[in-house]
């Protein structure tokens, strides 16, 4: 997949989320299925997980420093995926830092909107880099390790989506669907 797919791809889907999100009565924005995540929260975890890319994705001279460069292939995104649920199904867990708080219903826009501003600027940062910086330069996922910026880029596009698709179950898990 080319930059541009990445990026077309990365804009959509989390157009995507947020306009599915937005379309949530309070009730079913604030539903908790079990312990799991309302549909707030899994949009405060989503924020939490892109603002460091988002963050340091402008600074590629403090990425190679910091990071370096990747010394294997380009891992294929659906092996990037089998690896992400391999590690889910392990057990593994978001850490703290990523873990959402309560979110009321009147953050529902706001935290849209702040989600969105997160990945355009993902998206300008990610338009100055080469292809080959995209597939060299190493940023460090907490379940998965070691990832190109491309890879952490195609593994955001998968999360959201992840994200959507389980905020839908639990909604027709708990409505009893």
């Amino acid at each position: 997949m080319n930059r541009t797919e990445v990026i077309l791809n990365l804009k959509e889907a989390h157009q995507v989320f947020v306009g599915y999100i937005n379309t949530l009565s309070e009730e079913s924005f604030l539903a908790k299925f079990e312990e799991k995540w309302s549909a707030g929260q899994q949009l405060e975890h989503l924020i939490k997980s892109i603002e460091p890319l988002a963050q340091v994705l402008g600074a590629k001279t403090f990425i190679a420093s910091k990071f370096g460069t990747i010394d294997r292939p380009a891992i294929a995104y659906t092996e990037l995926i089998k690896k992400y649920k391999l590690a889910l199904q392990e057990g593994g867990k978001a850490p703290s830092q990523f873990l959402p708080d309560a979110v009321p219903f009147n953050q529902k826009g706001s935290l849209s909107e702040t989600l969105l501003t997160h990945v355009e600027t993902i998206i300008e940062y990610t338009k100055n880099y080469t292809d080959e910086e995209l597939d060299s330069l190493v940023l460090i996922h907490p379940l998965l390790g070691k990832l190109t910026i491309r890879e952490m880029l195609q593994f955001i596009t998968y999360h959201v989506g992840h994200h959507q698709h389980l905020t839908m179950e639990y909604l027709d898990r708990k409505r009893g669907a």
